[in-house]
């Protein structure tokens, strides 16, 4: 990896976690590799591929290095260990393999967080890339209820020169992050319990708890294929994964009876809803509802 030494901007290490995603690293690769930001390398962390993905990333992009992990270990786990065989950056920016991103995304996300030093993440408009939502937004922040449950901010909505705004929010997408190298060593990283899913908001919350700030840049943009990573898990499989994990962090930040309450409350919500065929949306407040959508 090559740098140019004379550079004044931070350095930036983009890490790319891939699981068996050839078709998507053909789709979204040449996007990231045309990333504007001169003081950038890029690894990609391979969570034990059984397709081609090794071979396809050493034989056409041999400026992308590859970590490459002996078991599948999730998200979050793989981004700790890039940052533990890869020091010495100020930041490293987080994305998924099914990501296209804008030119100077990176850039944008620097220039915002070089701000204030307060700052541990900030995260860029994400939009749907498929034809039937192309244009609407995926996540532009995201809310945090009493539950500690996380939603994506205007999820749906049609893009606006109002989501362009630089903002707090309680937190982020995991799908695409600039984070301080500071604040990820300051609270450990992302959680070692967690393998996938709400591995992003339990970050996040822990940041908050340590005195950080959480940063939305809508000037910096990228484009999800929403559930091309997951999408053959079903809904009850991410549903599940997602209570699951979140339990599991209001046990490691809270406390195991805050746990076990949590955990019954949502198992009661979960079966009320099967029952009645609610959704469970249905139950979050009118408050978390204004907060997603920005109405007062």
């Amino acid at each position: 990896m090559t740098m140019n030494s004379s550079s004044k901007n931070p350095r930036v290490l983009l890490i790319l976690v891939n699981y068996n995603g050839l078709k998507l690293l053909k789709k979204h690769l040449p996007s990231v590799v045309r990333t504007d930001y001169d003081m950038l390398d890029r690894v990609v962390v391979d969570n034990n591929s059984v397709d081609e993905s090794v071979s396809f990333l050493k034989e056409n992009y041999p400026n992308v290095k590859v970590l490459c992990s002996n078991s599948n270990m999730g998200y979050g786990r793989a981004i700790n260990l890039a940052v533990s065989q890869c020091p010495g950056y100020q930041y490293y920016a987080c994305l998924n393999n099914d990501m296209d991103v804008d030119s100077r995304w990176i850039s944008e996300l620097v220039s915002t967080a070089e701000k204030d030093k307060r700052i541990a993440i900030v995260g860029p408009k994400i939009l749907h890339s498929s034809l039937a939502d192309r244009g609407l937004i995926n996540s532009a922040g995201m809310v945090i209820d009493r539950y500690y449950r996380g939603f994506d901010r205007f999820d749906h909505e049609k893009d606006t020169e109002r989501l362009d705004r630089i903002e707090e929010v309680d937190c982020l997408c995991g799908g695409a992050l600039l984070i301080r190298a500071e604040a990820f060593k300051d609270i450990g990283g992302f959680s070692k319990d967690i393998f996938f899913y709400y591995e992003d908001v339990d970050f996040c919350l822990r940041l908050k708890e340590a005195g950080w700030k959480i940063i939305y840049d809508g000037s910096a943009v990228v484009w999800h294929d929403h559930m091309a990573t997951s999408g053959s898990w079903g809904s009850f499989k991410r549903n599940l994964y997602n209570n699951i994990n979140r339990v599991k962090s209001i046990k490691n930040r809270i406390g195991l009876l805050p746990a076990v309450a949590e955990f019954i409350r949502f198992s009661l919500e979960w079966v009320w809803c099967k029952v009645t065929g609610k959704d469970y949306l249905s139950f979050i407040t009118k408050d978390v509802k204004s907060k997603m959508y920005g109405k007062k």
